[in-house]
């Protein structure tokens, strides 16, 4: 992949300092000929000083990529940006896996055909609950068996205060499962055609989960 394909606005990022900083993760804002910019952190303004080289890691849709880039500026208004140089070497370091985080959503579904047009889904949704969810799919409990290979359409309600996301998924596995005694199904999909923004929307609500269950847990 390269530099321009793998620079994208709101494509998430992880900053590693390399003089021995906390790394932090954060979202590329900007990207031009001469550089890039991701989001800072007011409360850690000190965090990184200017011509300082720190390594990056950054999830693509297709593998994780690492590279070493030099903070060039810093700017406090109207958003606190870190100006970065754009990297010499491009490294590829693995196949990318999706972190998965245990929660429970309540969502629609609708069960969908392979000619089914991604633009319009069906309609009609039923009520399920995921078990957890990933960038890459999710666990669900459903009251009927479905066929592995069928296809769903998902409508998923994030709390970022934007519309539901509508996606498409293959179940992968079925599992039959009683649930305060009653008879559910735990289904394993795997999302299709997701684009690389709905990947990244979902990801972010992922790992502020994560986040928020180390805080409790400390």
């Amino acid at each position: 992949m390269n530099k321009p394909q793998l620079l994208q606005v709101n494509r998430s990022v992880v900053v590693k300092p390399l003089r021995g900083g906390k790394p932090f993760r954060t979202v590329i804002q900007e990207v031009n000929r001469d550089g890039f910019a991701v989001l800072g952190d007011p409360e850690a303004g000190t965090a990184l000083r200017v011509g300082e080289t720190v390594k990056m890691e950054v999830m693509a849709p297709d593998a994780r990529y690492e590279f070493k880039s030099t903070l060039e500026r810093v700017v406090t208004e109207p958003l606190y940006l870190y100006y970065f140089s754009l990297p010499e070497e491009v490294k590829r370091v693995q196949e990318r896996k999706f972190v998965r985080a245990k929660v429970v959503l309540e969502i629609g579904y609708a069960v969908g055909t392979e000619g089914t047009d991604p633009a319009s889904p069906p309609e009609l949704y039923k009520k399920a609950y995921t078990v957890d969810l990933s960038g890459g799919g999710a666990q669900l409990i459903l009251k009927e068996k479905l066929e592995v290979n069928s296809i769903l359409w998902l409508r998923l309600p994030l709390p970022d205060g934007r519309e539901p996301l509508v996606v498409k998924g293959r179940v992968k596995r079925v599992e039959s499962k009683v649930v305060d005694g009653l008879r559910r199904y735990e289904v394993g999909l795997a999302f299709e055609g997701l684009s690389e923004r709905d990947v990244d929307r979902i990801m972010r609500f992922v790992f502020q989960r994560l986040l928020k269950e180390r805080w409790q847990e400390g």
